[in-house]
């Protein structure tokens, strides 16, 4: 019998006001849309130069939902997501980073080709809270093989321009990154640790991204090359 659930794309992140660098069609919030972060428990995670890819139902996705995707690139994701798809609901979304093509930032300390940033409940129409996505992910046994993206930070700002120095001063540190990129972050995603309406997702999500971060162009398909896992 086929699902009556229907997948997504994973919507666009917004960047905070004061992110060094976004496009002309990037969403840029302003300071009166960021009072969500402030005076609220957040996450600040690292922002990995991957891939955007969603395990859905047993298929793999990328921003497209309307095929799965045929990349070379996501053949490690289909057979990692081959050992477990049985046990994610069909009316759950997992969203995270394709970590196996390199892109602008070569890592040396990754511990799986996917990385987890968010589940998605169709059933609810919710994203779940921060707590809740690690606690099925343990209550599955599922940490060594899907492993959250690093957590730099958790806790309250006091204030917008606390968040802003907070980045600020530490996208400048080449060595903060816990999955071992030696150039530094490509930037920060900052988030509520609750759940939230998949409608207010803009509302609860954001991002900071480094100066001139985008180093590839519309070759990257063919040139591509694979990273490495640390095994130690």
């Amino acid at each position: 019998m086929a699902s009556k659930f229907q997948t997504q794309k994973y919507p666009k992140t917004p960047h905070l006001p004061f992110s060094p660098e976004h496009q002309d069609d990037d969403v840029v919030l302003s300071n009166q849309h960021c009072t969500q972060f402030v005076g609220q428990e957040v996450i600040i995670t690292e922002k990995m130069d991957g891939g955007n890819c969603q395990l859905f139902q047993g298929k793999i996705f990328a921003r497209t939902t309307n095929k799965e995707a045929t990349h070379a690139s996501f053949g490690p994701i289909k057979q990692l997501y081959s050992q477990f798809s049985f046990l994610i609901p069909d009316h759950l979304v997992l969203f995270g980073e394709n970590m196996y093509g390199i892109h602008s930032i070569e890592y040396n300390n990754l511990k799986s080709y996917f990385y987890l940033f968010a589940i998605l409940d169709l059933q609810d129409n919710r994203w779940y809270g921060w707590d809740e996505m690690i606690n099925f992910i343990n209550d599955n046994d599922l940490s060594s093989m899907v492993p959250i993206v690093p957590v730099l930070y958790r806790g309250t700002f006091t204030s917008l321009d606390e968040i802003k120095q907070w980045m600020d001063e530490r996208i400048k540190d080449k060595k903060i990154s816990q999955v071992g990129g030696g150039e530094g972050l490509e930037g920060f995603v900052i988030k509520s640790t609750q759940t939230f309406a998949n409608k207010d997702f803009e509302r609860n999500i954001a991002k900071y991204v480094r100066k001139g971060h985008i180093q590839t162009d519309e070759n990257w398909g063919k040139t591509w090359k694979s990273a490495k896992i640390n095994y130690e």
